[in-house]
């Protein structure tokens, strides 16, 4: 229906959210029935945008408690194995909603944010960055991405945690958890564009060698971004000393380039690589 026609009619949103809020109300932390009704209201929250600002306060403060609930049973049951160990979908719709309502408000979601002394929601976030569960990773890197948009002072204490989260996504990748580090490296992208250049280079020339070592087995991956870094990187590696980390960089490169030549050559500056 979108927010205009939304805002527009006022009853519209007075129709749809009282069963909703109603069914979220009789549903306890627990219920696997709140798996859909999560992922709804963070739809919701997205479309709805300030309209759903009467219910964004208590809506954020179940959503962090659930997730915060889940990381605490998962850290619990590794360490007494007669304790089960929680649905990972508890984490990955209570994410998911969080994200929603990022979405939704915006640069104000700050304040949401902010209100909420009971959770840190950064340092939930980086835990899942560190979850088994790709469905996790997949949604906590989402909302990473949106908080990186909105909120980015919020990210700039922990981003050496989050640059190492990246990374370790970044070097582990397998086939399966494409969609994860597919969204760690949008996220990555939404951060540098915003953070200042000197709070991101102590991080960033491990990230850049990371990105061009999968030219190796996956260069139609990053290939049509080549042209976002291929000058940072052309300016590490030409003072490096010639050695095989070198050399498989080198190789990760020309298989990107090799892979659409005419478009990445007139889209970028060659007198750097011909220095090289």
């Amino acid at each position: 229906m979108g927010y205009e026609n939304l805002s527009l009619k006022p009853e519209y949103p007075q129709t749809l959210l009282p069963p909703l809020l109603s069914k979220w109300e009789q549903l306890d932390d627990d219920d696997t029935d709140l798996w859909p009704l999560l992922e709804c209201m963070a739809s919701i929250a997205a479309s709805l945008r300030e309209i759903f600002a009467p219910y964004a306060v208590p809506v954020y403060e179940r959503a962090t408690k659930i997730l915060s609930n889940c990381i605490l049973l998962d850290q619990e049951c590794h360490t007494d194995p007669a304790i089960d160990p929680p649905e990972k979908d508890f984490m990955v719709t209570s994410l998911d909603l969080i994200d929603g309502l990022v979405q939704g408000f915006e640069y104000h979601s700050v304040d949401l944010i902010n209100q909420n002394h009971k959770s840190n929601l950064i340092e939930l976030m980086l835990i899942c960055f560190e979850d088994y569960n790709g469905d996790v990773r997949q949604s906590a890197y989402a909302l990473l991405g949106d908080l990186a948009i909105f909120t980015i002072e919020l990210l700039k204490p922990y981003l050496r945690q989050i640059f190492i989260s990246i990374g370790n996504e970044i070097n582990n990748r397998t086939y399966e958890t494409y969609p994860v580090y597919n969204n760690a490296i949008w996220a990555l992208g939404e951060m540098i564009i915003r953070l200042p250049i000197e709070e991101t280079k102590p991080y960033i020339d491990n990230l850049v060698d990371l990105l061009i070592l999968m030219g190796i087995n996956a260069a139609e991956l990053v290939n049509g971004k080549l042209n976002q870094f291929i000058e940072a990187w052309c300016s590490r590696f030409l003072y490096l000393i010639d050695n095989n980390e070198k050399e498989t960089g080198f190789q990760g490169i020309i298989n990107m380039i090799n892979l659409n030549p005419i478009m990445d050559l007139e889209d970028y500056q060659l007198n750097m690589v011909k220095k090289i």
